[in-house]
């Protein structure tokens, strides 16, 4: 069976290239829509040529079965772009989207991917890595990390304003991650997402305890900002200091990215650029998602705690869940804003 990597992913002037063009007109997240244009026209011409497929209307499940075989072959290849059964499932989840958009405009009758003929030979990656979730004890152990770098830098001779500045912030991101239940591309810049900028001040209500976000679900969703992170929020909006509430709340400490936000005449330096920024009614862009991962990689292995493995966003959200599961599943339901308690009592029953 070829592999539908092996398979050039050039658009074809055909009925399925009409109907991908047709879903992604209803993408508006570059990366997303960029990665969903890559797999779904490798798996339109998997489909022409292993399985002799010219329409959305002639794909049925043995179809998906028979490609989700194909995926699984990838793992085997050491050339192949897919290296982990996360990826499989990813690449799959992306056709399966599609054929359920072809279900809401009519081309099919029902998603011949969501069957169980069709995922059977899927692999089972609920024992990956990216399951990881934060234990009570990791989520106290990560958030007591950031306070301890926060006293010695109060404590350090120099006290430079980067120093205090990068401290504050990484503990006001730490505290976020673990007691909000948000995503980290729901606090943090996405790279090619124009709607995914970064959590703002304006968006955060610290006395009432609320967060707005642009959720998963491409819609601002309101969640919940527990009471151990209000205070750290609240001491790094204090030492920001920022002039608007516009500014993100989880700002770059990449002097060469602030400098460029400044007019060309304004001379700056590392002590004096926030300053400058408010100053000249400049605002610094938001951390990104890849900055939210080396700032926890690097939080890890300075702490005196020792973790298993470095900590990631996501895992503050999953552990957040179980702890609010085992004292109330409805309690975890509304923390991480699952439309159905069905969907909770799935990931953490």
């Amino acid at each position: 069976m070829v592999q539908p990597t092996q398979f050039d992913a050039t658009p074809r002037d055909d009925v399925l290239e009409a109907a991908i063009q047709d879903r992604l007109a209803d993408l508006d997240s570059g990366k997303y829509k960029r990665n969903n244009a890559h797999v779904l026209r490798l798996f339109a011409e998997w489909l022409r040529r292993e399985r002799g497929v010219e329409t959305v209307e002639a794909i049925d499940s043995y179809d998906l079965r028979q490609f989700a075989r194909a995926l699984r072959a990838c793992l085997d290849d050491e050339d192949s772009e897919i290296t982990a059964g996360s990826t499989v499932t990813q690449y799959y989840d992306y056709v399966a989207a599609w054929l359920g958009w072809a279900v809401r405009d009519q081309y099919l009758d029902r998603n011949p991917a969501r069957t169980e003929t069709a995922t059977e030979p899927l692999p089972d990656v609920s024992s990956e890595p990216d399951r990881q979730f934060w234990s009570e004890r990791e989520r106290d152990a990560i958030c007591a990390t950031t306070d301890q770098v926060v006293d010695e830098v109060l404590d350090s001779a120099g006290n430079r304003d980067r120093d205090r500045f990068k401290a504050y912030r990484d503990r006001a991101l730490v505290y976020l991650l673990a007691y909000s239940g948000c995503r980290g591309a729901e606090i943090a810049a996405v790279s090619e997402d124009e709607k995914r900028n970064g959590v703002g001040w304006t968006d955060l209500d610290l006395n009432d305890g609320i967060i707005f976000v642009y959720g998963k679900s491409r819609e601002w969703e309101e969640a919940p900002l527990f009471e151990p992170a209000i205070e750290p929020l609240r001491r790094w909006k204090q030492l920001l200091d920022p002039p608007t509430d516009d500014w993100p709340v989880l700002p770059t400490m990449h002097l060469p990215t602030l400098y460029g936000e400044l007019p060309a005449d304004v001379e700056t330096s590392p002590d004096t650029v926030w300053d400058d920024l408010r100053d000249n009614g400049s605002c610094p862009p938001s951390l990104g998602t890849d900055g939210v991962r080396r700032i926890l990689k690097r939080l890890c292995a300075d702490s005196q705690y020792e973790f298993a493995e470095p900590l990631k966003p996501h895992g503050a959200r999953r552990g957040l869940g179980d702890t609010l599961y085992q004292e109330q599943a409805e309690l975890a339901q509304d923390a991480l804003r699952h439309k159905s308690i069905e969907t909770t009592h799935e990931s953490y029953s």
